[in-house]
């Protein structure tokens, strides 16, 4: 447990206390704290047909084509690639110079905010850490979104 005073005092170490491989989350997992965290509505949320409409809290997600479970649960280990590889979840947090939408992701601590072809981007540069060096992720954004289902509707 690190000291409250310890955020002032030293906030590397207090940063690297929080954020290390002992307290890593699955990004499902953070993603629903912030998606639901704000409105205290647990799993109170819909699902729409996107249609390439992008609304301001809309949860999206974008999916490794070429993702194969290497340890998969319900048999032997097929494929190249880690959990958490799959794809990743991202929230709309609006429009940058009013033309370009802007969604949070998990997986880029430095930069958390990029525009959808930046997340595209990101995930077809994955490259599976047992495979091929050119087996690399295959970006495909799902075509529905979850929104929360206090709020206005769309």
């Amino acid at each position: 447990m690190v000291c409250p005073r310890s955020r002032s005092e030293r906030p590397q170490s207090y940063f690297n206390s929080i954020n290390n491989a002992g307290t890593t989350m699955m990004c499902n997992l953070v993603t629903h704290l912030c998606f639901f965290g704000g409105t205290g509505d647990w799993g109170g949320e819909r699902e729409r047909r996107r249609g390439g409409v992008w609304i301001p809290g809309d949860w999206g997600y974008i999916y490794n084509d070429n993702h194969q479970y290497y340890d998969a649960p319900e048999g032997p280990k097929t494929g190249n690639w880690d959990d958490g590889t799959e794809g990743e979840n991202i929230i709309h947090v609006g429009k940058y110079a009013n033309t370009l939408n802007m969604f949070w992701g998990h997986f880029d601590v430095k930069s958390p905010y990029h525009a959808e072809s930046g997340w595209e981007r990101k995930i077809n540069g994955w490259i599976s850490p047992r495979g091929n060096a050119k087996e690399k992720g295959d970006a495909r954004v799902r075509d529905t979104v979850s929104y929360l289902s206090n709020g206005l509707d769309p």
